[in-house]
């Protein structure tokens, strides 16, 4: 998703996963930690050290 104001642009970024398990592996113990890579610093204006997980459900 995308906002923007006169000066940027602002995105929320959702990814699926198939299990907590998935994420675990690629995040690391710590996995509400946010990850970054060097080439961020091009592009983030800022940094949360934290992430939000959510179950994604649905009734049949």
């Amino acid at each position: 998703m995308r906002r923007r104001d006169e000066d940027f642009a602002y995105f929320e970024l959702i990814t699926f996963w198939q299990n907590m398990e998935v994420i675990k592996n690629f995040a690391g113990d710590d996995h509400q930690r946010a990850k970054y890579y060097p080439e961020d610093k091009k592009y983030l204006i800022d940094f949360p050290k934290e992430v939000i997980h959510y179950e994604v459900f649905a009734e049949e």
